[in-house]
């Protein structure tokens, strides 16, 4: 029998990329301090979607300027 540990790893690593940024520290430090490789914690940030970024409005309107 197989588990599916996808969900569980991503949101462990979502935990951690959130933990990391409110917690001042360098991403260096960070994972130093904690035991976790910097090369993990740099591949899950750029897999990941970033949760905390604004989304781009679905609905902009162009404006224009007249051109004299």
């Amino acid at each position: 029998m197989s588990i599916d540990r996808k969900p569980r790893t991503e949101q462990r690593w979502r935990d951690i990329i959130k933990d990391c940024q409110e917690s001042g520290q360098s991403i260096r430090s960070y994972c130093l301090r904690r035991g976790i490789s910097e090369g993990a914690f740099h591949y899950w940030r750029k897999k990941l979607p970033h949760q905390s970024e604004p989304r781009l409005r679905q609905t902009m309107t162009p404006t224009f300027a007249p051109v004299i």
